[in-house]
């Protein structure tokens, strides 16, 4: 609901979650690195030219010569803005995605230096949709870009916005300009660290159930009631499946983003398909609901490999 009690279900900045915003380009097109960010010895930051025009959660199909195409979610996108004003050129403006380089195609991409040419897949999937008076907003390692754009777009939006970052040391916090931005901003941003190196000493669950302990998140004396937070999350699965826990417990609705192993990103190959429903976390996703997570049976208890094998986490 927006500052004046009124439902709000419109999807946030770019093309959006439903059928009648989302156009996502299955075409590959070449975009030209404008900067490389390393942000810790795990994570680079890419940024692009042009911008896309996404919404927050969606992510794209990137692809190098002699490589296999990779998801990455986007970080950032000044793009758009543009599209949400009806802009037509989208020549203006840049995006970025987080590489983790973890293997032979993703070490090969977070290698490239500004003026090299990446292909590009997207914006493609389901991203987030703006709810509730009250966005609170939790984002595990790389996982925190998208994260940050929802919060962004609540500020926007006049809304109450609260930014939990997860990272196992302060050495792996990214974004951090971004942070202090979002701050100056009026977010509330809580930072949770493994090792209690920065902030709180623990998980970022220990941070969203201090929030529900002190009636900020549900029922408390701010106003609030679970149907007016939302919570959204984007980082490892098991921290994923603890906030939906938590979430479940309190009677509080959540959107999270689901990771799985993809070949196309288009709906096409099936490789990312959930059980028990089959939903396709490239088309159905990447972004569910809390409706939505309770029928996926496989979440926070296995994913599976390229050939189809059930790997437990």
């Amino acid at each position: 609901m927006n500052p004046n009690g009124q439902a709000n279900t419109g999807a946030l900045s770019g093309h959006g979650s439903g059928a009648g915003w989302a156009r996502p380009e299955h075409t590959l097109r070449m975009f030209t690195i404008t900067r490389a960010v390393v942000e810790n010895e795990q994570t680079t930051m890419l940024y692009l030219t042009p911008g896309l025009g996404s919404a927050p959660g969606q992510f794209v199909m990137a692809w190098l010569p002699g490589h296999s195409e990779r998801p990455f979610s986007i970080a950032s996108d000044t793009a758009a803005e543009a599209v949400a004003d009806g802009e037509t050129g989208l020549a203006q403006g840049k995006f970025s995605i987080s590489v983790a380089g973890v293997g032979e195609s993703s070490k090969a991409i977070a290698s490239l230096q500004p003026g090299a040419q990446l292909g590009i897949k997207g914006p493609l999937g389901k991203g987030f949709s703006l709810q509730g008076r009250h966005v609170i907003a939790i984002g595990g390692g790389y996982g925190l870009g998208p994260m940050t754009r929802v919060v962004a777009d609540a500020l926007a939006a006049g809304l109450q916005a609260t930014l939990i970052v997860g990272a196992r040391s302060k050495e792996f916090i990214i974004l951090r300009s971004t942070i202090d931005r979002l701050v100056r901003e009026r977010a509330r941003v809580i930072i949770t660290t493994n090792d209690g190196s920065e902030g709180i000493k623990g998980m970022v669950t220990d941070a969203l159930a201090q929030l529900i302990a002190d009636g900020v998140a549900a029922g408390g004396q701010d106003g609030h009631d679970g149907q007016d937070v939302m919570v959204y999350g984007c980082g490892p699965e098991l921290m994923l499946k603890a906030i939906f826990d938590l979430c479940e417990q309190n009677s509080m609705s959540c959107q999270l983003s689901i990771e799985r192993y993809m070949k196309c990103g288009i709906g096409l190959c099936g490789s990312c398909c959930l059980d028990t429903d089959g939903w396709r976390a490239c088309k159905e996703g990447p972004v569910f609901s809390t409706e939505q997570l309770r029928r996926i049976s496989e979440f926070g208890k296995y994913h599976r490999d390229a050939t189809g094998q059930k790997i437990p986490y």
